[in-house]
């Protein structure tokens, strides 16, 4: 039984054969909860319980996210906290802007020592700690399959990737600039460029999270042409 828990979660809910809502985790990371309607939340919940699934937290949308944790917490007596709350944020088209000096590239194994750390320093600002190995290991896949890059000027001074890629869209993440070269628009050039990279491949629009707490990154974001879909709540049991 303990080996089972320890294998990925991929599920649906369904209405009549509709899904209606959609959840995954792969311990012991996060369970991650789509949209869906409040039936098929509690629907959810009971039956991650039923099973005695591993589930050390959760991130979803807001209103969903209170619904899951007040009927979690119910049934469980365990006591359920915001980690953090992000803003999910899309764009269509990037805004006309002046880059800071430098050009965007591919990130690449020469790279590799420096984006480490970086990513280390991610997860800290971020209060992701339990996410550093994850992103370590990630990082060498990312440089492999070209979905990390970096803006250089003389030096390399931010970095952002995509993934979950769709037909239609993408997802910007892993967005990085190391405290000393903040202010001076590192990372909305280089976020700028990789979202219109993505827009050149024949992508209808490009999604990304940002800290809610974190006002400069959000103001980033909606200069480069980003508007606001959702909240979404990072939550963890205790």
């Amino acid at each position: 039984m303990g080996e089972l828990k320890t294998q990925p979660y991929f599920l649906t809910v369904e209405d009549e054969g509709a899904i209606t809502g959609a959840a995954l985790m792969s311990p012991p990371r996060q369970l991650l909860i789509t949209a869906m309607p409040d039936d098929a939340v509690i629907e959810l919940a009971d039956y991650m319980l039923s099973v005695s699934a591993p589930v050390p937290g959760f991130v979803g949308i807001a209103s969903k996210a209170e619904l899951f944790a007040n009927h979690w917490t119910g049934r469980t007596g365990q006591t359920c906290r915001v980690r953090r709350t992000d803003q999910l944020y899309a764009c269509t088209a990037v805004l006309p802007l002046t880059n800071s000096p430098g050009r965007l590239r591919l990130a690449t194994t020469d790279d590799h020592a420096l984006l480490s750390e970086w990513c280390v320093r991610f997860c800290l600002d971020a209060g992701i700690e339990d996410e550093i190995t994850f992103f370590k290991a990630r990082l060498p896949h990312k440089i492999a399959d070209g979905s990390l890059f970096v803006w250089e000027t003389d030096t390399v001074v931010s970095m952002a990737a995509f993934e979950r890629e769709q037909p239609r869209g993408v997802a910007i993440s892993w967005v990085f600039t190391p405290s000393h070269l903040r202010g001076r628009g590192y990372a909305t050039s280089c976020v700028a460029a990789l979202t219109q990279r993505m827009f050149d491949t024949g992508k209808k629009f490009c999604c990304l999270y940002a800290d809610l707490a974190n006002s400069t990154s959000n103001s980033i974001y909606q200069k480069i042409g980003y508007r606001t879909v959702c909240d979404v709540d990072h939550r963890v049991f205790e």
